[in-house]
Parts: C-alpha cells; sequence; structure tokens
C-alpha cells in the first residue's frame, strides 16, 4: 500500500510538472526587424534641439545606473528633430531622452516605456520631455 500511494505521489508530481505552460520569453535587444522612430517635444510640441535619445532593453523602468544600451543623435526631419533605432527585437524597451528648448531656454529631459509587439513593424512615437 505504502508504494502504490508514493508510486501516486510520483506519477502527480511528475504530471504536474509536464504540464507547465511554457510562456514565451521575448528578449530584446538587437537582431530583429522592428525600428522605433522617436520625435522629441516639449511642452506638447515645442522644439527640442540637440537631442540625444537613449534606450535600453529588457525593462519598463528607466535604469537607476543611468546606463543603456544604445544611443543615438536626432536629425532634423521634416522640420522636426527625431532619432531611430533599428534593427530591434520584440520585448520591452525603456526611452529616454535629453536636450535643449530654445524657446524657455532650458534642459529638458524624460522616459518612456515601450514594448515591440510586432517584430516587423515601424513604430513612430512621440516622446515628451519634462525639465
Amino acid at each position: 500500500m505504502r508504494y502504490l500511494l508514493a508510486g501516486v505521489l510520483l506519477g502527480l508530481i511528475f504530471f504536474t510538472i509536464s504540464c507547465k505552460r511554457k510562456e514565451t520569453v521575448h528578449v530584446a535587444g538587437k537582431g530583429g526587424h522592428a525600428t522605433l522612430r522617436i520625435t522629441p517635444v516639449h511642452g506638447g510640441n515645442e522644439t527640442v534641439e540637440h537631442c540625444i535619445l537613449y534606450l535600453k532593453y529588457n525593462t519598463l523602468d528607466k535604469p537607476a545606473d543611468n546606463k543603456y544600451d544604445e544611443s543615438v543623435a536626432c536629425n532634423t526631419v521634416d522640420g522636426k528633430p527625431m532619432g531611430a533605432f533599428t534593427d530591434l527585437k520584440t520585448g520591452d524597451y525603456y526611452i529616454f531622452g535629453k536636450g535643449y528648448n530654445p524657446d524657455h531656454a532650458d534642459s529638458v529631459k524624460g522616459g518612456y516605456p515601450y514594448t515591440i509587439e510586432d517584430e516587423n513593424g515601424v513604430y513612430n512615437i512621440t516622446l515628451n520631455l519634462g525639465h
């Protein structure tokens, strides 16, 4: 009887372990086909000059150590500053930017979490920078 009970218990354990649902884990970073096109603004639509954008992979939170995986300087596209991160995989990212608002003569910065769900997409993002 003891062996039967031990066998049933062992069978239940193996059944439980084998029935665990496999979760799809997205590892963000380079190697995909997605593009983030980011336009930094201040106050909703005021110009931001000399903006640098930063990107952190695999997080939706600003990194405490302020270390990012890549950065890009914005260029003027259709009269607005824009920066792009290319060749990205699906996953979680934290976008951060800092620049200068000539209308206020002040430095501005801010960040935004973003999840890429389609590796083949081009995502246009407006990043609002505060003080």
